[in-house]
Protein backbone atom coordinates (compact mmCIF):
# COMPACT_ATOMS: atom_id res chain seq x y z
CA UNK A 1 0.00 0.00 0.00
CA UNK A 2 1.61 3.27 -0.98
CA UNK A 3 1.27 6.55 1.36
CA UNK A 4 -2.71 7.45 -0.49
CA UNK A 5 -3.91 3.99 0.67
CA UNK A 6 -4.19 2.57 -2.47
CA UNK A 7 -2.81 -1.22 -3.10
CA UNK A 8 -1.09 -0.55 -6.14
CA UNK A 9 -2.34 -2.84 -8.41
CA UNK A 10 -2.12 -2.39 -12.00
CA UNK A 11 -4.81 -2.95 -15.09
CA UNK A 12 -4.39 -4.23 -18.42
CA UNK A 13 -5.83 -5.48 -21.05
CA UNK A 14 -9.22 -3.29 -22.63
CA UNK A 15 -8.93 -1.34 -19.20
CA UNK A 16 -5.88 -0.22 -19.58
CA UNK A 17 -4.99 3.20 -20.51
CA UNK A 18 -3.03 4.00 -23.97
CA UNK A 19 -1.42 1.54 -26.07
CA UNK A 20 -1.80 -1.10 -23.35
CA UNK A 21 0.31 0.95 -20.85
CA UNK A 22 -0.93 -0.63 -16.91
CA UNK A 23 -2.32 2.11 -15.19
CA UNK A 24 -2.70 2.16 -11.21
CA UNK A 25 -6.14 1.28 -10.16
CA UNK A 26 -6.68 3.16 -6.78
CA UNK A 27 -8.49 1.05 -4.12
CA UNK A 28 -9.44 3.35 -1.86
CA UNK A 29 -13.58 4.05 -1.02
CA UNK A 30 -15.55 6.69 -2.50
CA UNK A 31 -15.69 7.90 1.01
CA UNK A 32 -11.72 8.19 1.03
CA UNK A 33 -11.28 9.63 -2.42
CA UNK A 34 -14.11 12.28 -1.51
CA UNK A 35 -12.11 13.32 1.94
CA UNK A 36 -9.08 13.70 -0.38
CA UNK A 37 -10.84 15.85 -3.02
CA UNK A 38 -12.36 17.85 -0.08
CA UNK A 39 -8.61 18.26 1.44
CA UNK A 40 -6.65 19.10 -0.70
CA UNK A 41 -8.20 18.75 -4.53
CA UNK A 42 -6.29 15.42 -5.21
CA UNK A 43 -6.31 15.45 -8.28
CA UNK A 44 -5.91 11.72 -9.08
CA UNK A 45 -8.70 11.13 -6.86
CA UNK A 46 -11.36 13.00 -8.98
CA UNK A 47 -10.08 10.82 -11.91
CA UNK A 48 -11.11 7.96 -9.94
CA UNK A 49 -13.97 8.90 -8.85
CA UNK A 50 -14.79 9.37 -12.72
CA UNK A 51 -13.07 6.54 -13.71
CA UNK A 52 -15.41 4.05 -11.94
CA UNK A 53 -18.44 6.22 -12.20
CA UNK A 54 -18.51 7.44 -16.18
CA UNK A 55 -19.92 4.75 -18.04
CA UNK A 56 -22.79 4.51 -15.85
CA UNK A 57 -23.83 8.38 -15.66
CA UNK A 58 -22.99 8.83 -19.10
CA UNK A 59 -25.20 5.94 -20.00
CA UNK A 60 -28.28 7.56 -17.72
CA UNK A 61 -27.34 10.97 -19.53
CA UNK A 62 -28.28 9.17 -22.92
CA UNK A 63 -31.11 7.84 -21.76
CA UNK A 64 -32.95 11.15 -20.57
CA UNK A 65 -31.88 13.12 -23.83
CA UNK A 66 -31.67 11.66 -27.84
CA UNK A 67 -28.24 13.84 -28.70
CA UNK A 68 -25.17 12.09 -27.74
CA UNK A 69 -23.30 15.15 -27.37
CA UNK A 70 -26.09 16.83 -25.47
CA UNK A 71 -25.68 13.90 -23.26
CA UNK A 72 -21.95 14.04 -23.03
CA UNK A 73 -22.42 17.59 -21.93
CA UNK A 74 -24.82 16.85 -19.06
CA UNK A 75 -22.21 13.80 -17.55
CA UNK A 76 -19.65 16.44 -17.55
CA UNK A 77 -21.77 18.99 -15.81
CA UNK A 78 -22.63 16.51 -13.45
CA UNK A 79 -19.57 16.00 -12.43
CA UNK A 80 -18.68 19.17 -12.58
CA UNK A 81 -20.97 20.14 -10.18
CA UNK A 82 -20.38 17.14 -7.76
CA UNK A 83 -16.57 17.82 -8.14
CA UNK A 84 -17.24 21.76 -6.91
CA UNK A 85 -20.13 20.70 -4.42
CA UNK A 86 -17.73 18.45 -2.40
CA UNK A 87 -14.72 21.38 -2.51
CA UNK A 88 -17.31 23.44 -1.24
CA UNK A 89 -17.96 21.12 1.53
CA UNK A 90 -21.27 19.79 0.28
CA UNK A 91 -22.76 16.27 -0.55
CA UNK A 92 -21.72 13.71 -1.62
CA UNK A 93 -19.89 12.43 1.16
CA UNK A 94 -19.95 8.53 -0.14
CA UNK A 95 -22.46 7.51 -2.43
CA UNK A 96 -21.38 9.51 -5.49
CA UNK A 97 -23.45 7.35 -7.91
CA UNK A 98 -26.33 8.15 -7.30
CA UNK A 99 -25.75 11.66 -7.03
CA UNK A 100 -24.72 12.16 -9.99
CA UNK A 101 -27.75 10.82 -11.61
CA UNK A 102 -29.93 13.22 -9.60
CA UNK A 103 -27.88 16.06 -10.86
CA UNK A 104 -27.68 14.15 -14.36
CA UNK A 105 -31.65 14.35 -13.95
CA UNK A 106 -31.67 17.74 -12.40
CA UNK A 107 -29.49 19.38 -14.78
CA UNK A 108 -31.30 18.27 -18.07
CA UNK A 109 -34.85 18.90 -16.77
CA UNK A 110 -33.47 22.68 -15.95
CA UNK A 111 -31.76 22.93 -19.59
CA UNK A 112 -34.89 21.31 -21.25
CA UNK A 113 -36.36 24.56 -19.11
CA UNK A 114 -34.71 27.04 -20.12
CA UNK A 115 -33.63 28.58 -23.26
CA UNK A 116 -30.98 26.03 -24.20
CA UNK A 117 -33.58 23.84 -25.23
CA UNK A 118 -32.72 20.19 -25.13
CA UNK A 119 -33.88 17.24 -27.15
CA UNK A 120 -35.82 15.00 -24.37
CA UNK A 121 -36.19 11.32 -24.57
CA UNK A 122 -40.29 10.66 -24.25
CA UNK A 123 -40.34 9.40 -20.96
CA UNK A 124 -37.73 11.86 -19.61
CA UNK A 125 -39.61 14.44 -21.02
CA UNK A 126 -42.76 13.49 -18.95
CA UNK A 127 -41.11 13.49 -15.93
CA UNK A 128 -39.56 16.85 -16.85
CA UNK A 129 -42.62 18.63 -17.01
CA UNK A 130 -44.21 17.36 -14.16
CA UNK A 131 -41.24 18.02 -12.13
CA UNK A 132 -41.39 21.57 -13.68
CA UNK A 133 -45.42 21.97 -12.27
CA UNK A 134 -44.50 20.60 -9.07
CA UNK A 135 -41.95 22.99 -8.40
CA UNK A 136 -43.94 26.25 -9.88
CA UNK A 137 -46.65 24.89 -7.14
CA UNK A 138 -44.26 24.44 -4.88
CA UNK A 139 -44.32 20.77 -3.97
CA UNK A 140 -40.89 19.14 -3.85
Amino acid sequence: MDDRGTTGRTRNGPTAGRHGAQDTVDTRSDALLTAAIRDGGDAGATAELYRRHAPAVLLYARSCCRDPHTAEDLASEAFARTVRAVRDGKRPVEAWRPYLLAVVRHTAADWADQARRVDLTPGFGTWADSAAARRRGGER
